[in-house]
């Protein structure tokens, strides 16, 4: 059952429609003899079908009407008239009628164009529902919707496709190809098996970056294409892979990095092992030789060499972020000064470092191995942005801030600050760059000339001694970077390290004490040390052996001396169970790793590798000074 308006100006025909309706069981939602009647009331109508007549009273004809019905509405229209010429013919085309009825006409003739005229009807609204749908998720894709030719031409394109490209219909998709053999197998694939998977492939974006476009396409065969024709249009659908592809590279490098830290951290604590050893026999045989002060002054040469390595391998193990952050008081002259001489060999022979120093009695607390970073990322960085020859100046000086003051990265103030200066005479940025350099990864670099991660290391190091980070530059002029500490006036406490004691400590006699160490001559180090200095030693070279010599020994333990990291067992866990057996010993834990510190209590203290004679003196002091045995005093 339809509703069916009838456009008719004679009475009679329309009344004799409205029966013949009615019999079939239709609706007739109204009679006009106009169009403009009609047209008036449409919207109240909401007709299913118009059944229109050619000649009718108003401004508009039949076919004009059925037009406007048709463009306005969507409704199906059926022409009645009494005319068949050629003119009216093509006119009523262009209004694109369901249906054209010549009068006089047989009711079938009617009923059957209706029913044809209402199918069709049906039909279209179905199908201009599916096409809105579709048009819907083309459009709202967050992916890259579009339709091309065999050319390259893009013929449809949607709102993602346009923001990634800057254009859609008429561009060029081969054109956006940094390799346009790329195009050539999407085509290839498309002739050949209807498909192309999903790849990944280079194109040039709106702004003529490169960017990486994951997409798959398909060609839909017609009855001619399948006769043998090649294919005329094709979809893709894409997704704008770059930033996932950056993001990997990213994961890459990290793992990277991950695996020269950890190979950087094992070589570290092989090689704090051989400066122990080397450390400590110097020192014993300074003691064999206080009677010849040619060999004496040799030994000390063996010691400063030592020494310069053991702070090479503490600044390994600070860059591959191998090491706690342990703050202390020190002179950022005397670091940078200390560093010096390697940042030079960095620079090639046309770059000039100039260093200037300007705190000599003002402190910052600060972990050195971090702040060393910090000065030598600077200064790596200022050489890349130059060009041949140039200045790096790199300064310190005492500044006072009166009220709290805010950098691109991190605050200080306000008060006495010490500020670091690393200037450049190289290419310099450009202000809109100065907010992202600090972002992990970010770099101006070009491809294989950096990682990203130095400016963002000296930003986090800055931020964890309480410091600003500041950047002045413009292009072609250089940059200069600053770096704000709070300051401290009191310089007598000098630069707190490991072992500050005075190192003269001589313990009691008569002690025992268990060496447990992997390294053959660390132990044996330890064990001619510790005698000397009057203890019964006994060592093992693993927690296995050493639970062992423990069980025989029992309570004439005084004092544990073990690794940190061994095999089933740690140092401190070793010297928790033999404090079972022997409930008045210290423990003495050696660590080549520079670990976070350990929660140690009592009389348990952890000495860092290398470590000299004098080191280990202070670390027994901390630990046998405090309630001694009995026997110890007897």
């Amino acid at each position: 059952m339809a509703r069916v308006a009838i456009v008719e100006d004679e009475f009679v025909v329309a009344l004799d429609i409205a029966r013949f309706l009615e019999r079939r069981g239709h609706i007739v939602a109204g009679t006009f003899d106009s169009g403009d009647e009609l047209l008036s009331g449409f919207d109240a109508l909401d007709p299913d079908l118009v059944l229109m007549d050619v000649k009718i009273r108003g401004t508009r004809d039949g076919v004009e009407t059925a037009g406007v019905v048709r463009e306005l509405y969507g409704v199906p229209v059926v022409l009645l008239t009494a005319f068949a010429d050629e003119e009216t013919v093509e006119r009523a085309k262009r209004s694109e009628p369901f249906g054209y009825v010549i009068k006089p006409f047989e009711e079938r003739a009617l009923w059957t164009a209706m029913e044809i005229a209402l199918y069709r009807g049906d039909m279209e609204r179905r199908l201009k529902r599916s096409e809105r749908k579709f048009r819907a998720l083309f459009e709202g894709s967050p992916g890259c919707n579009f339709l091309f030719d065999r050319s390259g031409a893009v013929v449809e394109a949607n709102a993602s496709f346009r923001d990634v490209f800057g254009e859609g219909e008429g561009l060029s998709f081969r054109g956006r190809f940094v390799d346009p053999d790329g195009f050539d197998s999407i085509v290839e694939a498309l002739d050949s098996e209807g498909v192309c998977p999903g790849s990944e492939y280079m194109l040039k974006g709106s702004d003529g970056a490169e960017i990486c476009l994951f997409a798959s396409f398909s060609a839909e065969s017609t009855p001619r294409e399948r006769r043998g024709e090649a294919w005329v249009l094709a979809q893709g659908f894409g997704i704008d892979a770059t930033e996932r592809r950056r993001l990997e590279a990213q994961l890459r490098q990290a793992q990277k990095l991950e695996a020269v830290g950890s190979l950087a951290g094992g070589l570290a604590h092989d090689f704090n092992n051989v400066l122990t050893a080397v450390m400590g026999h110097a020192d014993l045989l300074a003691d064999s030789a206080r009677d010849r002060p040619d060999l004496l002054e040799d030994i000390d040469g063996v010691r400063r060499a030592a020494r310069r390595a053991a702070t090479l391998s503490r600044r390994l193990l600070g860059f591959a972020r191998r090491s706690a952050y342990e703050p202390r008081k020190l002179s950022l002259d005397a670091l940078v000064a200390e560093l010096e001489r390697m940042l030079k060999r960095l620079l090639p022979a046309d770059l000039a470092l100039i260093c200037e120093y300007g705190t000599p009695d003002h402190l910052v607390e600060a972990d050195p191995s971090r702040l060393e970073q910090v000065v030598v990322n600077l200064v790596v960085n200022a050489r890349d942005a130059m060009g041949s020859g140039g200045t790096i100046r790199l300064s310190t000086a005492v500044v006072e801030l009166p009220a709290r003051r805010a950098g691109l990265i991190g605050e200080a103030g306000p008060g006495s600050c010490i500020i670091l200066k690393v200037a450049d005479s190289g290419i310099g940025m450009e202000a809109d760059e100065l907010p992202r350099i600090f972002e992990p990864f970010y770099t101006t670099k070009g491809p294989g000339s950096g990682t990203g991660l130095g400016l963002a290391m000296v930003s986090s190091i800055v931020r964890e001694a309480g410091g600003l980070v500041d950047v002045e530059s413009e292009p072609g002029r250089g940059s200069v970077f600053s770096i704000l500490l709070p300051a401290i006036k009191d310089r007598k406490s000098g630069s707190v390290r490991q072992g500050a004691d005075d190192g003269s400590y001589d313990p009691p006699c008569g002690l025992t004490a268990l060496v447990v160490e992997g390294d053959v001559d660390v132990r044996d180090m330890l064990a001619r040390t510790l005698a000397r200095l009057g203890f019964e030693v006994r060592t093992a070279n693993g927690p296995g052996e050493g639970l062992k010599v423990a069980e025989e020994l029992g309570a004439r333990i005084d004092l544990v001396v073990a690794d940190l990291v061994m095999p089933l067992m740690g140092g401190h866990e070793l010297a928790q169970r033999v404090r079972q057996l022997a409930p008045d010993s210290a423990a003495l834990i050696l660590s080549g790793r520079d670990d976070p510190a350990l929660p140690l209590e009592g009389r348990f203290t952890l000495l860092r590798k290398p470590f000299d004679e004098r080191a280990l003196r202070g670390s027994l002091e901390r630990i046998l000074a405090q309630d001694l045995p009995e026997k110890a005093s007897e």
